[in-house]
């Protein structure tokens, strides 16, 4: 296993993704812009780095590549309503490069109206229909008062059949009999399911699942997984045909948002069914948080924020990237 820290300043969630000549690129958003990191094995070294100078510190992380070799980037703006720019919500849109992400330009805005959204880090996914999810919580505008709206959260996915030249949105899936449904991920397995895990102040990440491709999805109810109301990431491999999550296996403390640790992976066949891997970090003293996961041939990439305290909003935490053989994993 290889350990190394990418940014140590302020960092949330991380995406990942190829780059047209067979290396990869890392890519977070800071106060600075967007920062870019390339490297031709897994991340061990770094070959080049560079930033593009859009959006605000933010944990959306999310790029993805069009059927004609662009990249489309999702950029958060602020909403010009100041009620709801008090709570951090944004209206989101996309960018594009022809470049490779060396250089973007302006696209398409994403939610038509001005209302409450908020997008984490590498959500975004292309179905196997070629449908492009983007799921997303929503806080309806009666919500939209500092003690209610992380109350009041709701998921569901915009969606684009024409390579984000336009969105619409499915059903906003409502957090009923539960606190919150939150910063959902989407997934989907060989069988076309869409699979959808939300966090909640519940105990346990909720789970629900769509047959449409994402535009309306099952109620929503409680997973195995337990979890504060905290970060995740699901993914599935191809390879191994199997369903990943790296979550915080914890209950929650008197403040539902923790404790953040350990952070852990498991696998399942089912996106339901869940068999623990590992810890991959434990301090108890410390946070862990936004994680994502990338298959590169033999190489298992993770990266997740790590803060040495268990203050909510740290401004320390750090970007923490690991680099795991299969065979290390059992996977």
């Amino acid at each position: 296993m290889i350990t190394r820290y990418i940014a140590d300043r302020e960092v949330i969630g991380s995406t990942i993704i190829e780059a047209l000549d067979g290396g990869l690129m890392l890519m977070y958003s800071s106060v600075d812009g967007r920062h870019f990191f390339k490297s031709y094995d897994s991340f061990r070294t770094i070959s080049e780095e560079w930033l593009v100078p859009v959006d605000s510190k933010t944990a959306n992380a999310n790029i993805i590549r069009l059927k004609d070799n662009r990249l489309m980037m999702i950029i958060r703006i602020l909403s010009s309503d100041s009620e709801i720019a008090k709570i951090r919500g944004a209206s989101f849109f996309t960018y594009f490069s022809d470049d490779d992400g060396h250089t973007f330009y302006e696209g398409k805005r994403i939610n038509e109206k001005d209302e409450c959204f908020y997008i984490m880090n590498d959500r975004i996914l292309r179905t196997a229909s070629g449908r492009i999810l983007l799921p997303t919580c929503y806080v309806p505008s009666e919500f939209i008062q500092e003690d209610l709206f992380e109350k009041a959260g709701q998921s569901g996915c915009f969606y684009s059949d024409d390579e984000g030249e336009t969105w619409h949105h499915g059903e906003w899936l409502p957090a009923i009999d539960v606190d919150q449904l939150c910063e959902p991920m989407v997934t989907q397995g060989s069988d076309d399911l869409v699979h959808m895990y939300m966090r909640t102040g519940y105990g346990y990440l909720y789970h629900a699942v769509s047959k449409d491709d994402g535009q309306s999805f099952s109620k929503a109810m409680p997973s195995s997984l337990r979890s504060p109301c905290a970060p995740f990431t699901v993914k599935y491999n191809t390879d191994t045909e199997k369903f990943y999550v790296i979550w915080d296996n914890s209950f929650p403390a008197p403040s539902q948002n923790y404790p953040r640790s350990p952070i852990c992976l498991a696998e399942s066949t089912d996106c339901e069914n869940w068999k623990m891997i590992c810890e991959l970090d434990n301090s108890p003293m410390n946070a862990y948080g936004y994680p994502n996961i990338y298959f590169a041939g033999n190489d298992v990439i993770i990266t997740y924020y790590e803060s040495p305290t268990r203050m909510h909003k740290s401004p320390t935490h750090k970007l923490k990237l690991k680099v795991f053989d299969r065979k290390e994993l059992g996977i």
